[in-house]
């Protein structure tokens, strides 16, 4: 019974992937246009074809550019400035007026992934669980007041993982089935960094618990600040190279 619970749910994932494929080769001629032509057949009996979201607009290579910056230049803050970046990270995790803002942040963007208008280009499909729409947007107000009202302890854990859940959305998207190869290496960093955001949200208190430890740990902290730092440089020259 378990097995064939997940079955709809492995075929809504399928046809997810193939619509994006459809869309991949009629953007890049990659098939031809008789194999393009075959393919949307195909998508509309599956049941249509979706719109390129805009996430999936961006190009690669400004990914690459704009994640690598990041990274170097937040790493190489905190390798440079540790003690005082250490401070602002536990100052942060026990100021509930931080997290507050940050969670107005993360209701505010997961609202325009919802709302259904023309003028909205952040709006996504929800495939089987469309219906929900309304009644999502409606909770989106009330959840984002009850956690800012009700659940100020701990608030920074829950802000920031579902913060870079809603992030990590776009270099993900915009790195799928793109080339060239070294695409790879957006999701070798983001799948680690949603991990720990899931947790986050489960847990709370774990990060303050981990800032904690890192602070009573500086070397260790260090270590993970220069590898961050060396993995921007490394995107940033694969997006050079490729371009």
């Amino acid at each position: 019974c378990q097995i064939l619970g997940i079955l709809p749910t492995f075929w809504n994932c399928f046809v997810e992937s193939f619509h994006k494929i459809i869309r991949r080769a009629r953007s890049t001629g990659g098939c031809g246009a008789k194999g393009a032509c075959l393919l949307e057949v195909m998508g509309v009996a599956w049941g249509g074809m979706e719109g390129i979201h805009i996430y999936e607009q961006i190009p690669l290579t400004t990914v690459e550019v704009v994640m690598g910056l990041v990274l170097i230049v937040g790493h190489l803050v905190a390798l440079v400035w540790s003690k005082q970046v250490q401070a602002v990270m536990q100052e942060a995790c026990r100021t509930p007026l931080w997290a507050q803002i940050l969670t107005i942040i993360d209701f505010v963007w997961i609202f325009l992934l919802l709302w259904d208008a023309p003028w909205n280009a952040l709006r996504m499909d929800l495939f089987d669980f469309e219906g929900l729409r309304t009644t999502l947007v409606v909770l989106c107000p009330v959840m984002c007041y009850t956690l800012c009202s009700y659940s100020k302890q701990n608030l920074m854990g829950r802000a920031l993982g579902l913060f870079l859940l809603l992030l990590g959305l776009i270099p993900l998207e915009a790195a799928f089935l793109k080339d060239p190869a070294t695409r790879i290496l957006i999701p070798l960093w983001w799948y680690p960094v949603l991990t720990a955001a899931i947790i986050w949200v489960a847990m709370p208190y774990l990060l303050r618990d981990w800032v904690d430890g890192l602070a009573r740990h500086p070397r260790i902290f260090r270590l993970l600040a220069l590898v961050g730092m060396l993995y921007g440089v490394l995107l940033f020259t694969c997006a050079f190279l490729d371009y």
